[in-house]
């Protein structure tokens, strides 16, 4: 598998590089910046423009930092690239020479702060390569690289359905359990509604769950009022990776099946990973 791994410079977006050595056969660590002449400089900051200039070879720097970054990823074949425009916009034009990108959901760059989150998201909204988001959130003990249990929310659309596709050959390479979940949401039905969408959604985990031949397999049928509650039960079931879909729209407009995976990706302990149905 060919991966995209953005880095900002932060620490916190270095909580992916275990995640591209697990999943890349091919992995490529870029990382965009400004011109220094677009630089708005931040007031703390220390010193100016003319020592910038004088001191950093803004490229140079960018490519050193990636360099020592790549010598952690022993294993998969390493490049490093250096992209200059605004962070999302140039990871959504790399990213379509990929299999997958590896983004963390947190994180800072260079003089100014800005959160990564925020990048993520355009790239999660705007993209269609798949885009796996590991939480960046400090943590004393950051969850290990593995792939042993598999969570799959399904609704029965063709969007989840490639999901599962994806999660299918996952578990395959890493001889991991799919756990295949639907949440069944009860809102203003009557018992025998409700009785009739839980027996459905069984029914069709079930008939999915048929269709994967060797693989351990577990179908997980939730009922609630509160809502999919994916997030709580993917840590319920001790989950190492949520495989989503999305049909998602480029730009600022929102998107169905998206909205939800949006939201698991900003709350998810877990990584996740988002495929497209576009």
């Amino acid at each position: 598998m060919k991966i995209l791994v953005p880095l900002d410079g932060s620490g916190l977006s270095e909580v992916v590089l275990p995640w591209a050595k697990l999943l890349g056969s091919k992995v490529e660590l870029m990382k965009s910046y400004m011109p220094l002449d677009n630089i708005k400089l931040s007031p703390e900051l220390p010193i100016t423009i003319a020592e910038m200039v004088n001191d950093m070879d803004v490229h140079k720097n960018v490519e050193k930092y990636l360099i020592r970054q790549a010598e952690k990823l022993d294993g998969p074949e390493v490049t490093v690239y250096c992209a200059i425009g605004q962070p999302a916009d140039s990871i959504l034009l790399r990213s379509d020479e990929f299999d997958l990108v590896v983004m963390a959901s947190h994180g800072h760059s260079g003089i100014t702060r800005w959160l990564l989150g925020s990048v993520t998201t355009k790239v999660v909204r705007a993209g269609t390569t798949p885009v796996l988001v590991v939480s960046a959130r400090p943590d004393p003990r950051p969850r290990p690289a593995k792939l042993d249990t598999i969570f799959v929310p399904l609704d029965g659309s063709s969007t989840s359905e490639k999901s599962l596709a994806m999660a299918t050959q996952l578990a395959q390479r890493f001889d991991a359990e799919l756990i295949l979940y639907e949440g069944v949401v009860y809102r203003d039905r009557t018992p025998e509604e409700d009785d009739w969408q839980a027996i459905s959604a069984q029914e069709y985990l079930q008939a999915r769950a048929k269709e994967m031949g060797d693989l351990k397999v577990k179908v997980v049928v939730h009922e609630s009022r509160k809502g999919p509650e994916i997030c709580d039960q993917a840590e319920k079931y001790g989950a190492d990776l949520i495989v989503m879909g999305s049909h998602g729209r480029s730009g600022v407009s929102r998107f169905l099946l998206g909205s939800v995976t949006e939201g698991v990706v900003q709350s998810s302990q877990c990584p996740v990973l988002v495929v497209y149905d576009r």
